[in-house]
């Protein structure tokens, strides 16, 4: 990945995270970084960027390209991560709060699953 793409990726999860409102610990939680690096690398500081959180970044960029393809208004998708989901026992926001790539998966998954579309 270039440090453009990168830089790109970065601005999209940011700009996600604010339409999910996601607070910033929260997003912290979700990119499993502690709380003043997250606000470093949302300001756009790419130099301790490693393996696994540009895997998260992927992830939620995907995340939220199934939404819309499951939603037709937008901002509905982002709704529907704030609300309580059965198949999770929580919000979808809740569960990848937990910090733990497998609930970044689970979601990934489930979201294919309900849209049809490969992983």
């Amino acid at each position: 990945m270039t440090p453009e793409e990168l830089a790109a990726l970065t601005r999209a999860v940011a700009k996600l995270f604010e339409r999910w409102q996601v607070s910033d610990e929260t997003g912290a939680r979700i990119l499993a970084i502690d709380l003043r690096r997250y606000r470093t690398w949302k300001r756009g500081d790419m130099s301790r960027v490693d393996d696994d959180l540009i895997l998260r970044l992927v992830v939620l960029l995907n995340i939220h390209v199934q939404l819309r393809s499951m939603f037709i208004g937008i901002g509905r998708g982002y709704a529907w991560m704030r609300r309580p989901n059965d198949a999770f026992g929580q919000s979808p926001i809740d569960l990848i709060a937990s910090g733990e790539l497998s609930a970044l998966a689970r979601l990934q998954a489930y979201l294919a699953a309900e849209t049809e579309a490969p992983l």
